[in-house]
């Protein structure tokens, strides 16, 4: 059942690139909120998560993608640290800085990778994420320098 619900979300967040008349992402980054009210069966979806395990609500429209990224650095420890360009740096520190107590969830080639408490903004645009592969890396390297010289 959580598997399949899964793959239903990806295939929402994937949809909406293709209707949208882009080439399908070689890499798929999306951050989205955790919406409080589950009522509005339009604009969330549930999203069961493991650590702890529960099952939350989620806007379906991410609020950030790898559309915005401007640079992404593999760390020693296995971790990459992403950077956002202006535009989804300013998106990432109003979001935060509105949402503070709710969950943000990083999804990364439909694998959720993140979810955490916002604590607090987040103003310099940047993340810190584990979980991504070494290939996963390259294929996300690749992306940015694609984006970056169109």
């Amino acid at each position: 059942m959580r598997q399949l619900m899964l793959v239903i979300i990806g295939a929402v967040w994937m949809q909406n690139a293709l209707w949208a008349g882009a080439d399908k992402p070689v890499v798929v980054l999306r951050l989205h909120l955790q919406n409080l009210d589950a009522t509005d069966t339009a604009q969330v979806v549930p999203l069961p998560l493991r650590d702890p395990e529960q099952l939350i609500y989620v806007n379906k429209f991410a609020f950030l993608s790898e559309k915005y990224l401007h640079s992404a650095r593999q760390l020693a420890d296995g971790y990459v640290l992403v950077q956002f360009d202006n535009i989804g740096a300013t998106a990432l520190e109003t979001t935060t800085s509105a949402n503070l107590g709710k969950i943000m969830v990083v999804i990364f080639n439909g694998r959720i990778i993140l979810a955490a408490i916002i604590d607090q903004p987040l103003r310099e645009g940047r993340l810190l994420l584990p979980g991504i592969t070494p290939e996963e890396f390259k294929q996300l390297e690749l992306l940015i320098k694609k984006q970056r010289s169109n």
